[in-house]
C-alpha cells in the first residue's frame, strides 16, 4: 500500500492502514519540512480530508504522508445538457423532450489517474419556493486517465405536462478529493416541454392575439394534427424577455397579436409586428433546417409586413431584413382598398391554394415575393393568394407568399388567422372553415416540399432477451405518414448509431424484429421512424440489462407453490452480491419487503419466506442482486397464495 501511494495509485477503500479515530494521530501537519504545505490541494489528502494534527479523521494511511507529492482532483467542468438560450436577467428556458437527458463534462485534473469514481446526478424542482428532490441517480464507477475528459450522460426523469412546471436545477457531483471546490456544478432552468412535431406560438396579451390563437387551434384540430402551444408573451410564467428555443420543433404555426397596440410597461417584446427578439428566435429556428430535415414556418398577421417592411411603429426598430431575406416577402401597400377589406383572396397555386377564399380584415397587407425565381427548382418564391379587389398593380396584389429552398419552407399571410370566413367552394366540402382551409394549404405546401408534420405516433417500444443470444425489439404505432423504414439505434456514450432496421408494411401497427447481442452487456436502444425526407421521430428509450442466465445467475420457482404462508426460494449467484427480494402484487406495488440489501456468497442459496400476512391471489417475487463491480441484475417469477 505504501508502494501504491508512492507510485500515484493510492487506492485505500478498506485496508489495515486506515485505523479508527483517536487510535493514533499524525504528530505534525502534513508537510515535507515541518510546515504547512502551501496550496489548497496539498492541504488535503487523497480522500479529501484535511491533513490536521489529531483531527479525529480515521485516515492515517500512506496517502497521508507521501500522497502530497501528487494531486487527486476530479472536476465537474460544466453541465452541457440540458442546454438552452438565456439572458442574465432571466432563468434559462430549456426546450426539451421527455425524458430529460443530462450530460456533464467531467475532467481529471490530477497528476495521476483517477480510478473507480462515480458521478451523481440530482434534479430538484421548486414550486412555490420550496425545493424538493425530483430525481437522482449515480453512475457505475469509472476510470479517468490524466487530463482525460468524459462526457457523462444519463437518462433523467420522465416529464409530463403536469410535472414540467416550476423551476428545476440539475446538480452534478463527484466524490470529495483534494480540491472539493470544483466537485459540483449546478444549473437552474425552466422547462418548455416538446411533445409534438408542430408548435402553435401565439401572443395572448390582447383580444386579437387570443382570437388568432383560437382560430389556428381550431384549424389544427380540424386537420387532426397534434400540436404543442406556447404563449410567447410570457412562457411558463417568465418575463417575455426570455429567449425561446424553437429548434426542436419541425413546424411552427405563428399567430400574431394586435400590432397596432403600442408595447405596455414591462412587455418590451409585445406587439408592433415582430420584435427583434422574435425575429432572431425564428431566424435561429430556420437556420437549424437540414436537407434531410427541413424546417417549416407559417406566419399570419395583418400589419406585420407594414410595420416590419415599411415604417417604424412608435419609434420601435423593426426587422426589415427578416421580411425580405427570411420570409422572402416585400411590403407593397397597407391595404388593398380604403377601409375594411371584405372580399375574396384568390388561390394562385392549384396544387396547394386551389380555391378562392373570403376574408374580413381591418387592414390586411398587400405583399409580393422579394426575389424573382423560376416556378420550379431548388429555390422558388411565389404567390399563394392574391386579392381579388386591388386598385394597384395586378402582379403585386399578393395576400400570401410562399417560399422554399433545400432546408426551409415558409408561408406568409398578410391577414390574421381569424380573418378568413367560412366558405364552401364546390367540390371541397372536407374543410369548410376558411381558416382551416388556409392552414391546410400551407401544410400541404410544406409536406409536398419534404417538410415534417407528423411521420409517426409511437404507442410503446420494448426490448427483451430472446433465445440464441439475441434481443427482441417490439413496438406499436397509432398512426403513420410517409414512413419509409424504422431504424433501431444504440447509444454509446453520448452518441447514437444505427443498430438494425425494419421495413415498413402498409397498414401495419405492430412490429417486431431480432438481432444478436452479447447477453452479458448492458444496452440502451430507441426506435426511429424515418420519413421520405430522412427526418426522424423517436420512440421512448429502452434499456436492456444483462441476461442473468448468461452471467450464471438463476432464480428457482418458489416451493410450495401455491402456498398458504411458508415458502422457499432458491437462487444461484455467480459472485458475492447484495441481494434484495421483494413481493409485488399484480399492479407492481411492493407488498412485503422480505429481504433488503443482504450479503450472500457466490453459489446456490435458499431463503424461507413467511407470506401468511398476504391475501389469496397471484403475486410476483423479484430478486435484485448487485455484485462488487456495481453490476445489478433482476429476475422475477410468479407465485400464488391460497388460503
Amino acid at each position: 500500500q505504501d508502494q501504491h501511494s508512492l507510485t500515484g495509485n493510492p487506492l485505500f477503500a478498506s485496508d489495515s492502514l486506515h485505523l479508527p479515530a483517536a487510535t493514533t494521530y499524525i504528530e505534525s501537519p502534513a508537510s515535507n519540512n515541518g510546515v504547512w504545505l502551501g496550496t489548497a490541494t496539498q492541504a488535503r489528502d487523497f480522500d479529501g480530508d484535511l491533513r490536521l494534527q489529531g483531527n479525529q479523521t480515521p485516515d492515517i494511511g500512506a496517502d497521508e504522508f507521501d500522497g502530497f507529492q501528487y494531486t487527486n482532483d476530479l472536476a465537474v467542468l460544466s453541465i452541457t445538457q440540458p442546454a438552452g438560450f438565456s439572458q442574465t436577467s432571466d432563468t434559462s428556458l430549456v426546450t426539451t423532450e421527455s425524458p430529460l437527458w443530462i450530460t456533464a463534462a467531467v475532467k481529471n485534473l490530477s497528476s495521476v489517474g483517477v480510478y473507480n469514481q462515480a458521478v451523481t446526478f440530482t434534479v430538484q424542482r421548486s414550486v412555490g419556493g420550496v425545493w424538493t428532490n425530483f430525481y437522482s441517480t449515480t453512475t457505475s464507477p469509472m476510470n479517468w486517465a490524466v487530463n482525460e475528459t468524459k462526457n457523462v450522460a444519463v437518462q433523467g426523469p420522465v416529464l409530463t405536462t403536469l410535472n414540467s412546471t416550476g423551476i428545476f436545477q440539475v446538480i452534478v457531483t463527484v466524490p470529495n478529493d483534494q480540491n472539493n471546490a470544483n466537485n459540483t456544478q449546478t444549473k437552474a432552468f425552466r422547462i418548455l416541454l416538446k411533445q409534438n412535431a408542430v408548435l402553435l406560438s401565439y401572443n395572448g396579451l390582447t383580444v386579437a392575439g387570443q382570437a388568432n390563437m383560437t382560430a389556428a387551434e381550431l384549424a389544427l384540430n380540424n386537420l387532426g394534427i397534434p400540436f404543442d402551444t406556447i404563449d410567447r408573451n410570457a412562457p411558463k410564467g417568465l418575463p417575455n424577455t426570455t429567449i425561446i428555443d424553437y429548434t426542436p420543433w419541425w413546424t411552427i404555426v405563428w399567430a400574431q397579436g394586435d400590432p397596432t397596440i403600442a408595447p405596455v410597461s414591462g412587455q418590451p417584446t409585445a406587439q408592433a409586428g415582430l420584435s427583434l427578439q422574435e425575429t432572431d428566435e425564428l431566424t435561429r429556428y430556420l437556420a437549424a433546417g437540414q436537407t434531410y430535415a427541413k424546417k417549416d414556418l407559417v406566419i399570419a398577421g395583418q400589419n406585420i409586413a407594414y410595420y416590419n417592411g415599411y415604417v417604424m411603429f412608435n419609434n420601435r426598430i423593426t426587422d426589415t431584413a427578416f421580411m425580405q431575406t427570411t420570409m422572402h416577402t416585400t411590403f407593397v401597400a397597407n391595404s388593398p382598398i380604403s377601409g375594411t377589406y371584405n372580399g375574396w383572396v384568390n388561390g394562385q397555386q392549384p396544387a396547394f391554394w386551389k380555391y378562392n377564399d373570403s376574408i374580413s380584415s381591418a387592414s390586411p397587407d398587400v405583399i409580393k415575393p422579394s426575389i424573382v425565381t423560376p416556378n420550379v427548382g431548388p429555390e422558388v418564391n411565389g404567390f399563394a393568394y392574391s386579392y381579388a379587389n386591388y386598385s394597384g398593380s395586378s402582379p403585386d396584389s399578393g395576400a400570401g407568399i410562399s417560399y422554399y429552398n433545400p432546408t426551409v419552407n415558409t408561408v406568409f399571410y398578410g391577414f390574421d388567422w381569424s380573418n378568413p370566413v367560412t366558405t364552401t367552394p364546390g367540390g371541397h366540402a372536407d374543410t369548410t372553415s376558411g381558416v382551416t382551409r388556409t392552414l391546410a394549404s400551407a401544410i400541404a405546401f410544406f409536406e409536398s416540399h419534404q417538410g415534417t408534420i407528423l411521420p409517426v405516433s409511437f404507442v410503446n417500444a420494448t426490448v427483451t432477451h430472446a433465445p440464441q443470444s439475441s434481443a427482441l425489439f417490439q413496438w406499436s404505432v397509432a398512426s403513420t405518414k410517409d414512413v419509409t423504414r424504422y431504424d433501431i439505434e444504440e447509444q454509446t456514450g453520448n452518441s447514437w448509431s444505427l443498430f438494425t432496421s425494419a421495413a415498413v408494411v402498409d397498414n401495419q401497427t405492430n412490429y417486431a424484429t431480432t438481432r444478436g447481442i452479447d447477453p452479458s452487456q448492458t444496452y440502451t436502444f430507441r426506435v426511429a421512424a424515418v420519413d421520405a425526407s430522412g427526418s426522424k421521430t423517436y420512440s421512448n428509450t429502452m434499456e436492456l440489462l444483462p441476461d442473468a442466465t448468461s452471467l450464471g445467475m438463476t432464480l428457482g420457482q418458489s416451493y410450495p407453490n401455491p402456498t398458504s404462508g411458508q415458502t422457499e426460494i432458491s437462487f444461484t449467484l455467480p459472485s458475492a452480491s447484495q441481494v434484495t427480494i421483494q413481493i409485488l402484487d399484480v399492479t407492481g406495488k411492493i407488498v412485503n419487503n422480505t429481504i433488503t440489501n443482504t450479503a450472500y456468497a457466490a453459489g446456490d442459496q435458499t431463503v424461507s419466506l413467511d407470506l401468511s400476512g398476504l391475501a389469496s391471489g397471484s403475486y410476483l417475487y423479484e430478486l435484485t442482486a448487485t455484485d462488487a463491480n456495481g453490476q445489478t441484475t433482476t429476475l422475477s417469477k410468479k407465485l400464488t397464495v391460497q388460503k
